[in-house]
């Protein structure tokens, strides 16, 4: 409860309202005050009377708002400087939620929290010191993941299928491999998983290393995912310091000392090479993917706002397209629609004549397939460029 000094002055009275607060951090006790002047001064008792009342009422108020912009911290079950790292992330997120953060973003915090906590997930706030985080942070730029390079050897894969009987047909119809990795396989590819060479070779009853070469070496994490882990606990102690659990973030860059990104030199195609990627892409067979690698040159824009593109993004007659959607995949939340990454990513694109052309051929190839599947055709507005599931189009 705020206390209430009368201070009498020669204009009248002034009500002084005292609150006194405790530092989370030192457990120091301190006060805030402030002054009300009633705008008459009493003339009667009544008077006085109400401007005490008003007094209690103004000091009540201002009490309350003092200790919510303080953090009042001190009620069960919310945070101080003696709860975990994990537990003070919970509540990060819970404001990413709140915030309205994309749920691709939410996920991939929701995932580095988890990988913290054997590491720094159940010390408090308080024990957290600059030394913790740097160490914790070495370990997370040394670490090194294992890489298989899986390339299958068509013969013994052929000998192998002919001593079981099996054919291509019979392996993707009775195990369920899929029909265009097993044609990387019979061709010797090596862009081969290793769980599908192992579920390949299971199906097979043989040894996976007869079927395949296999060669495992050890690398580095790349630099973004090492940083993406390391913006995070950032954040997490940014609001921790912002509720006075903490006196620093030592997380921030003025206490640790991060890695710098090792700049690759870029990978440029010559004219020739341009010339047969672009003849391959006006090449291409399927006019679905032709399409989609031609409007991605000519416009610059991402996959996601690829496949947002609907019809009506499209104005042929004044050649420019329209980025206002995008379309992204994550594992909880499957395929959604979202704003593009950025509000500047909102854009209007002009485009050349023969990206326009191949638009009105792609066009007449859609309207073709929709009138081809009358009956089961779902009308639900998704007329995308590039189709996906669920929408009113082909899957790509």
């Amino acid at each position: 409860m705020a206390t209430i000094r009368t201070r009498k002055l020669k204009d009248g009275p002034t009500y002084e309202f005292i609150v006194k607060l405790t530092d989370p951090m030192s457990g120091r006790q301190f006060t805030k005050s402030t002054r009300w002047k009633p705008p008459t001064a009493a003339k009667s008792d009544k008077q006085r009377k109400q401007n005490e009342r008003e007094a209690s009422a103004r000091a009540a108020k201002w009490e309350q708002e003092i200790k919510e912009s303080y953090g009042n911290i001190s009620l069960k079950g919310t945070l101080n400087p003696d709860s975990t790292f994990t537990e003070c992330a919970e509540a990060w997120l819970r404001k990413l939620q709140d915030d309205g953060a994309s749920a691709a973003h939410q996920e991939d915090s929701r995932d580095v929290i988890r990988f913290c906590q054997p590491y720094i997930g159940g010390i408090s706030l308080c024990g957290l010191s600059q030394s913790i985080i740097q160490n914790f942070f070495d370990k997370v730029n040394r670490r090194e993941r294992t890489i298989r390079v899986v390339r299958s050897v068509p013969a013994a894969v052929r000998e192998a299928m002919n001593k079981r009987n099996e054919s291509y047909s019979t392996l993707a119809m009775n195990y369920g491999l899929n029909v265009n990795t097993l044609c990387a396989v019979l061709n010797g590819k090596s862009d081969i998983s290793y769980n599908y060479a192992k579920k390949f070779a299971d199906a097979l009853r043989a040894d996976i290393t007869s079927l395949f070469d296999i060669k495992e070496t050890t690398q580095k994490y790349a630099y973004n995912s090492n940083r993406k882990i390391m913006a995070t606990v950032r954040a997490v102690l940014s609001f921790a310091k912002k509720r006075r659990l903490v006196f620093d973030n030592y997380a921030a860059a003025e206490y640790i000392d991060y890695p710098r990104r090792v700049q690759k030199e870029v990978q440029c195609m010559d004219e020739e090479q341009v010339r047969q990627t672009y003849r391959a892409i006006l090449e291409c067979g399927d006019i679905r993917y032709g399409t989609a690698l031609l409007t991605l040159i000519f416009t610059g824009c991402r996959r996601g706002e690829l496949v947002g593109l609907r019809w009506e993004n499209i104005d042929l007659e004044n050649q420019r397209i329209t980025i206002n959607k995008s379309v992204t995949r994550t594992k909880n939340h499957g395929v959604y629609e979202k704003d593009p990454k950025t509000e500047k990513s909102k854009r209007l694109i002009d485009i050349p004549k023969l990206l326009t052309e191949r638009l009105k051929e792609y066009r007449q190839w859609y309207l073709e397939q929709k009138e081809k599947m009358v009956g089961i055709w779902e009308e639900d507005g998704m007329y995308s460029l590039t189709p996906i599931q669920g929408g009113a189009s082909l899957p790509i």
